[in-house]
């Protein structure tokens, strides 16, 4: 099975070293938890990515649990950083896109989009998100 764990995401170590390291700070257990167990059965249909055993199936787990941790961890604050300042705590966001979909507001959705080309999942995040 290509069932993924927290490390998968993270990687190992002191500092973590694997795929999302930065979201190493995303420390709720029952979030992650929960991602997991979602990726793991019904987040990512596996015929859409060669199925269950397929290693681009546990690499679509792996960018799905990045993509949701992210958005939890921004807690509403969307796109990249724009710009900032100091002396007035100010700080502006980009958002690169006018009408952006789900798997557009993080670097991993984007990976996931374009792992997704070429299979039957594009259809769902072509239509079926929009």
């Amino acid at each position: 099975m290509s069932q993924i764990l927290w490390t998968d995401v993270i990687g190992t170590g002191s500092p973590p070293t694997g795929f999302a390291p930065e979201l190493a700070v995303f420390a709720d257990v029952v979030a992650q938890n929960v991602l997991l167990t979602l990726a793991n059965t019904t987040a990512i249909n596996t015929a859409n990515f060669g199925g269950e055993d397929a290693a681009k199936t546990k690499f679509a787990r792996i960018l799905w649990v990045a993509h949701m941790a992210t958005l939890m961890l921004r807690r509403g604050i969307g796109g990249t950083v724009a710009s900032q300042s100091e002396g007035g705590v100010s700080e502006s966001m980009a958002q690169i896109l006018k009408n952006p979909g789900p798997f557009d507001l993080t670097s991993y959705g984007q990976a996931l989009r374009v792992l997704s080309v070429g299979t039957p999942a594009r259809a769902g995040l072509l239509v079926g998100f929009r």
